[in-house]
């Protein structure tokens, strides 16, 4: 059959969703819409990936080619859009001279998957081949139309502004992914007539063509309808992020990890957590985060693009950002921040800290209140803190700045001058008690009030 090219339909304005920015760029789950349709066809073996742009045109390639840097995947503009047809056409000089499949999907259904993909192309045996739905009610969306013999086969593709009342009984929706013959697609394309409701060029109409020249035109019903749905407005995007979102709690689950309270919990596509792991309500997983095994997470913990070793506890109320990094049996305490830390084995810091750029050796204790300060207005600089040692509570660490092993910081110091190894360093104001001072402190308030 040759290699196969899929052509993304990615240049609608979708004036629904109320946004500057392009709908195939808002995320599901973390992730841009068009990435998991490229993703998708990656994974179902397309070689090549086309991606029809147009409105935020400019925004999109920039994402997409910063995100897959080094990838096989090519743009081609629709200026003037005139329909499905229409974008589907501008892909035509990419692909001269390619006979094999051509998948053509739209970049807005961030969840048909690769392995529905790769079951309509093995659905494909020429001509062409097309994914539907079965619902209760088809409402908008494009009717499929069987031959009246009861043979199977796919007639037309309706759209629901054309259809007859008869048609619009029928229960099966096209879902507008479709593998079509690379050889004659594009010759197809160009008989297409804007004859229409919208006076547009259909791609559906490709569908009438190909079996006009007698070739088989098949559809594959989904066995799940969630796949074949697309986003137009901001409610359809939180649908589908909840689907797709208890999708993954469902498999963490199902993989060892324990999910007090799945409605309350969020994770981002691509999060991995180990097995006997516990994560507690309102615990939000970003990014690329890896958690290991035996940790607690949570209550209320957000953690982004981090890496949290085995036997952890995180929470309640802490965040991990920037690549932090925890080793095994650490503890971050509420209402701590960890952002670009790199914290060694069974390092604790339980209360009220900031913890920015630092370095951090096996079984230290970070006092409450303690604060790297990683930031002069102009540069971030590091501080670096051995093994063992003990940083009192609101310690102020003042970057660049290295607190040897064993070493033990005073309450309430601002330490600005490396420490050495097993010493202890007070750096704060002396206290000097003026006895019997409030009392004629107060004496005298009392007397400038009374004369007012």
């Amino acid at each position: 059959m040759g290699t196969t090219a899929a052509i993304i339909l990615a240049a609608g304005k979708s004036t629904r969703m109320r946004s500057k920015l392009s709908k195939v760029l808002h995320p599901v789950c973390g992730k841009p819409t068009l990435f998991h349709i490229l993703d998708a066809l990656a994974a179902a073996g397309a070689e090549r990936r086309i991606v029809v742009i147009g409105h935020e045109g400019l925004a999109v390639q920039a994402r997409v080619e910063a995100a897959y840097a080094g990838q096989n995947i090519e743009f081609v503009w629709q200026h003037n859009p005139r329909g499905t047809g229409h974008a589907t056409q501008q892909a035509e000089a990419l692909l001269a001279g390619h006979t094999g499949p051509v998948l053509v999907v739209p970049g807005d259904a961030p969840l048909l998957s690769a392995e529905v993909l790769s079951e309509l192309l093995a659905a494909h045996t020429g001509g062409a081949t097309l994914l539907s739905a079965l619902l209760d009610d088809a409402g908008s969306y494009g009717r499929v139309v069987r031959a009246a013999d009861g043979s199977g086969a796919v007639e037309a593709i309706v759209e629901a502004k054309d259809a007859t009342l008869e048609q619009k009984a029928i229960r099966e929706m096209n879902a507008a992914v479709y593998v079509f013959d690379g050889g004659s697609l594009f010759e197809r394309l160009k008989q297409l007539t804007p004859n229409n409701a919208q006076g547009e060029l259909y791609l559906t109409d490709v569908i009438g063509l190909t079996r006009a020249a007698g070739e088989p035109v098949r559809a594959v019903v989904a066995k799940d309808n969630n796949v074949t749905l697309g986003i137009n407005t901001r409610v359809e995007l939180a649908e589908l992020t909840e689907i797709l979102r208890k999708q993954l709690l469902k498999d963490l689950m199902l993989s060892g990890v324990t999910i007090i309270d799945p409605a309350t919990t969020y994770v981002e596509v691509g999060i991995t957590v180990g097995q006997d792991t516990v994560l507690h309500p309102g615990t939000y997983l970003r990014g690329s985060t890896r958690i290991g095994e035996d940790c607690i997470i949570g209550p209320y913990v957000v953690i982004t693009d981090s890496t949290v070793g085995d036997g952890c506890k995180v929470g309640p109320f802490a965040q991990l950002r920037g690549k932090a990094v925890l080793g095994n049996g650490c503890k971050i305490g509420n209402f701590v921040e960890v952002k670009n830390g790199q914290l060694a084995d069974n390092v604790s810091a339980s209360h009220l800290s900031y913890l920015g750029d630092t370095e951090i050796g096996a079984k230290t204790n970070i006092g409450a209140g303690t604060i790297t300060c990683n930031f002069d207005g102009f540069t971030k600089s590091k501080t670096t803190i051995g093994a063992d040692a003990f940083i009192g509570s609101s310690s102020i660490l003042v970057a660049p700045v290295t607190i040897g092993d064993g070493a033990l910081t005073a309450a309430g110091s601002v330490i600005t001058q490396d420490v050495p190894a097993e010493a202890i360093a007070i750096a704060r104001e002396r206290q000097l008690n003026l006895e019997g001072a409030e009392t004629v402190r107060r004496a005298k308030k009392r007397k400038e009030k009374a004369h007012g």
